[in-house]
């Protein structure tokens, strides 16, 4: 299977930006704090790079998925 220049374009951008929302999903988890005056957000941020990064990974095994058919 050859991949073209603008698929793989697509694909490692796909896998770069999943990549960093697991880190900074990660980051945020940690750094929650009970006593933060900002609690909510902290968990609804942490709530929406969890959801980016969960269809990031559906992304990165549809795409050659795609491309295969």
């Amino acid at each position: 299977m050859t991949l073209s220049p603008p698929f793989k374009l697509i694909f490692f951008s796909v896998a770069g930006l999943t990549l960093i929302c697991l880190f900074m999903s990660l980051y945020v988890s940690i750094h929650i704090d009970a006593r933060s005056a900002n609690l909510e957000a902290m968990k609804s941020l942490n709530e929406k790079l969890q959801s980016v990064f969960v269809l990031g990974c559906g992304a990165i095994f549809g795409l050659p998925g795609g491309k295969r058919l």
